[in-house]
Parts: C-alpha cells; structure tokens; sequence
C-alpha cells in the first residue's frame, strides 16, 4: 500500500481520496520492461495523488 505523506505547501496539507491518497493505494505492476542491454525490470505505478488545500473554520 502506498499513501500521501506530506506537502511542500503549507496552506496544501490535507490529503485528498483520489485514487487512495488518504486510505492507501495499492501498487500496479504492468508489463515488464527492457533496457538496452536486454535486461528485464519492472516499474511499479499508483496514483496520482493529491493534496487539498485547508479550509478556514468558520
């Protein structure tokens, strides 16, 4: 599982839920790839998450 950890932004600090950025994400695995020398790896994907800026209390 991957989720937000922090911003760089003061005022963007609250994680938002798209595609899991507060509950957690679960990691996807495509196709295998390779480089140039023949050599197989894999690039594991999630997100993209997303901060939402903090509301004022009113």
């Amino acid at each position: 599982m991957v989720s937000l950890l922090s911003s760089p932004l003061a005022n963007c600090r609250r994680p938002s839920l798209l595609h899991g950025g507060f509950n957690g994400a679960i990691l996807r695995l495509p196709k295998p790839y390779e480089d140039y020398n023949k050599r197989r790896y894999s690039l594991y994907t999630v997100g993209p998450f997303a901060f939402e800026p903090k509301c004022p209390r009113t």
